[in-house]
C-alpha cells in the first residue's frame, strides 16, 4: 500500500511540476506574440492532465488485496496499524475473531488519527462483519508522535463464513482525496486475505 502512494504522489509532484513549467512557457511564448504556439503547449499540458486523470483512475480500479501477516505494519502515511496476532474462538452461532492491533505514529510532530476509517471483516460472498469490539483504546484514537498503542479488535463470524478478508475503508472520501490519492471510493483502502 505504501510503495502505490508514494508512486502516485511522485507521478501528482511530476505532473504539478511539468503543468507549471509548461503554463509559464505558454504565458511568456503568447507575450511575445507567437498565440499558436502558446495554444499548443496549453493543449499539450491538457493532454498530459488527462493521462495522468487515465493512469490515476485505472490504478485506483486495480485490487490491491494481500495476505495478512501478523507482525508487518500497513502505514497510510504515518499512521502505521501492525497485527500482532489473531485468534479464533467458537461462540454460540458464530466464531469470535480477534485482532491484537498495535497503532503506531512515524510523525515527527502532530498526532495521527484513523478517524474516519471504518474496520470490517467480510467474506467469499462479500459479507460483512462488523466490529464487535475495540479495547481497551478505540480504533480511532488520536496517536502521538513516535506512539504506538495496543488494542484489540473482535467480530464476530459466522461459522460457515470460509474465506475471510480483513478491510479497512474510509467513511467517505473528498475530491482532493480522490485526486492525490487515487483513491476508489468502491474499493478498500486496504485489504488482506486472513490464511
Amino acid at each position: 500500500m505504501e510503495l502505490y502512494d508514494t508512486a502516485i504522489g511522485i507521478l501528482l509532484a511530476a505532473v504539478v511540476l511539468v503543468s507549471a513549467v509548461m503554463l509559464m512557457r505558454a504565458f511568456v511564448v503568447s507575450l511575445s506574440g507567437n498565440e499558436r504556439r502558446a495554444r499548443r503547449i496549453v493543449k499539450v499540458c491538457l493532454a498530459g492532465a488527462t493521462v495522468y486523470g487515465a493512469i490515476l483512475l485505472v490504478a485506483s480500479m486495480l485490487p490491491r488485496t494481500s495476505v495478512l501477516k501478523t507482525e508487518l505494519p500497513y502505514c497510510d502515511d504515518d499512521l502505521c496499524m501492525t497485527v500482532l496476532n489473531l485468534s479464533r474462538t467458537p461462540a454460540r452461532d458464530n466464531i469470535r475473531t480477534r485482532f491484537a492491533i498495535r497503532l503506531s505514529s512515524r510523525a515527527n510532530r502532530g498526532t495521527r488519527s484513523a478517524k474516519g476509517v471504518a474496520v470490517y471483516l467480510t467474506d467469499e460472498r462479500g459479507r460483512r462483519f462488523p466490529l464487535m469490539d475495540a479495547s481497551p483504546v478505540p480504533f480511532d484514537v488520536d496517536v502521538e508522535p513516535h506512539q504506538a498503542l495496543d488494542t484489540a479488535l473482535t467480530f464476530a463470524v459466522p461459522s460457515d463464513a470460509r474465506k475471510l478478508y480483513f478491510e479497512v475503508r474510509r467513511d467517505r472520501r473528498t475530491f482532493a482525496t480522490f485526486m492525490i490519492s487515487g483513491g476508489n471510493p468502491w474499493q478498500p483502502l486496504l485489504k488482506l486475505a486472513i490464511e
